[in-house]
């Protein structure tokens, strides 16, 4: 059981030393909480209660372990986090970095959502987290098993920056494009283009036809909403991530899709929503919002035809680049997931 290679501990910081305040996420591990909050101080008056980490040391967010919300901390100085964590190191039986990559195995989040407790959102605290059952190798073995998966997380990592970095590049390119702009013409975007609204899609058989969300793809459909080409756009929850869509989809009831196109390329339109500080017109007071006549109402600059097309030239150069680089990254990440289902039996 975990609990055989695990020891819970709570060490509070009585003495309210200033450590660095981290979080645990689903997807990075421990990260300061000024780079989670976008700068942000979320750290309290009283930190007496914070418990302090330190080198190896694991932690989960009792709430969120079932979505990925475990690590271990790999910091060289001490650390503090919530007092809300369960804090937990490892016996001398077992190499931590071969438990951190069974702890993210799909089997072990299985065992998570059994073994919590409550109803919407399942708890797992550590008595409960103790009693989880896992077949233990020989400490030799466990530590060539790490040491490959490390590998391939490293390579994951690698691709993820040259995505950004080739993200950032046409983000960058696109800005120089969209400034020299003297001679284009002002129009609104409804002067361009009509907006449709995404709909519900539960109705629908299971086909080939991609239903999207402002998350990306959801599933496959047998109907379709709209088939051409079409810049979307959040409607709640992700305002400020529009996605070039063609041929047929369906869209779900947050996410605006766009068509009737009138001297604009959807395409340039695609690259124009990317120039568009789209959180500037956010009208919800908590989730984000956009409504379609805050939309059409947007005043931009339009080049000429001609022109639209030269830039949609340069820039699908590189989000050609890009797409690329993003099926190198599933192959690695469908890789991981075959050699943990492999290992971890």
């Amino acid at each position: 059981m975990l609990g055989d290679i695990t020891e819970n501990f709570n060490l509070r910081n009585k003495d309210k030393i200033q450590y660095p305040m981290f979080s645990v996420t689903n997807d990075r591990g421990f990260v300061p909480q000024s780079e989670q909050f976008e700068g942000r101080d979320m750290v309290g008056e009283d930190i007496k209660a914070y418990k302090i980490i330190h080198t190896n040391d694991f932690a989960y967010n009792p709430a969120r372990i079932n979505v990925g919300s475990i690590a271990m901390y790999t910091g060289e100085k001490p650390c503090m986090i919530s007092s809300l964590y369960v804090c937990f190191k490892t016996t001398k039986e077992v190499n931590n970095e071969w438990l951190m990559q069974l702890l993210k195995t799909p089997k072990m989040n299985y065992y998570y959502n059994v073994n919590g407790e409550g109803g919407v959102r399942v708890y797992l605290f550590y008595p409960n987290f103790a009693r989880i059952r896992m077949s233990i190798p020989k400490i030799e073995e466990q530590k060539k098993i790490a040491k490959l998966l490390n590998l391939i997380d490293e390579r994951i990592a690698t691709q993820n920056k040259i995505i950004d970095k080739l993200q950032s590049l046409i983000k960058g390119i696109g800005k120089q494009l969209f400034m020299d702009n003297q001679n284009w013409r002002t129009v609104r975007i409804g002067e361009l283009l009509r907006i449709g609204n995404g709909k519900d899609y539960k109705h629908l058989g299971i086909g080939k036809i991609p239903v999207y969300g402002t998350g990306g793809q959801m599933l496959l459909v047998n109907d379709y909403l709209y088939d051409g080409e079409s810049v979307c756009i959040g409607r709640k929850g992700t305002i400020d991530t529009p996605m070039f869509l063609k041929g047929k989809f369906w869209t779900v009831d947050t996410l605006f899709y766009t068509y009737d196109f009138k001297d604009v390329l959807p395409k340039f339109c695609y690259y124009l929503f990317l120039q568009i500080n789209w959180k500037l017109y956010n009208e919800g007071t908590g989730v984000p919002s956009l409504s379609k006549s805050t939309i059409e109402n947007i005043k931009v600059k339009i080049p000429s035809l001609e022109q639209q097309q030269k830039i949609c030239s340069v820039l699908d150069c590189y989000e050609h680049k890009t797409k690329s680089e993003e099926q190198i990254l599933e192959l690695y990440l469908s890789e991981k997931q075959y050699l943990l289902r492999q290992m971890f039996i």
